[in-house]
């Protein structure tokens, strides 16, 4: 997976599914898996502990990832399906809503990650990477680096966005990334998420 250059965050997930995957099967050998076992993981554990049509998705994955590379087994990749997705539309906060909620904020910290994650539609991660010189005030952008699917893009920077992050900097006065933590490194994202 670092050699196909898969993210931290995806090898954690992927690693930490397949070992779940078998300690659960823990009587087995990897060669002697067999797709029914497959099913009933994903019925008796998956299913069972109602979690996400997302994390059993990835689950899929990650077996295949791993079978990929072992010989002599009896599961067929090619017969692993996928769970079919669900097709409600997610639950969105109206723009009153959202003025609201980023308006009760005093942390001003605080409430300009939220407020980028919100106005630039940006993930966690790739708010919590961006550094100084990732906005350009003149152009009114903001360049996302090694994004999801490791893409750049550049985003629009709102005029109250850029109001905000101006008032942020001269406050905080950050070395390198926007969001730093006390030790100047990169703001966690377990902190980031507890705020969210």
């Amino acid at each position: 997976m670092h050699q196909r250059r898969y993210s931290k965050n995806t090898i954690d997930t992927y690693e930490s599914m397949v070992m779940l995957f078998f300690k659960y099967h823990n009587t087995k050998s990897i060669h002697e898996i067999t797709k029914d076992d497959l099913i009933d993981f994903n019925t008796n554990y998956i299913l069972a502990s109602n979690y996400s049509y997302t994390y059993q998705n990835q689950l899929v994955n990650a077996i295949k990832l791993f079978y990929k590379k072992v010989n002599n087994t009896k599961l067929d990749l090619e017969q692993l399906d996928r769970p079919k997705k669900d097709k409600q539309l997610p639950e969105v906060l109206s723009l009153d809503e959202v003025k609201e909620l980023l308006t009760q904020i005093k942390n001003v910290k605080h409430k300009t990650l939220l407020s980028l994650l919100y106005s630039c539609g940006l993930r966690i991660g790739e708010a919590l990477s961006l550094k100084i010189t990732s906005a350009d005030f003149k152009r009114n952008l903001v360049h996302i680096k090694s994004g999801k699917g490791r893409k750049d893009r550049f985003v629009p920077l709102s005029l109250t966005m850029k109001q905000l992050l101006q008032t942020y900097y001269i406050q905080y006065k950050h070395k390198v990334f926007i969001f730093e933590g006390q030790n100047g490194d990169k703001y966690s994202a377990v902190s980031a998420r507890q705020v969210l």
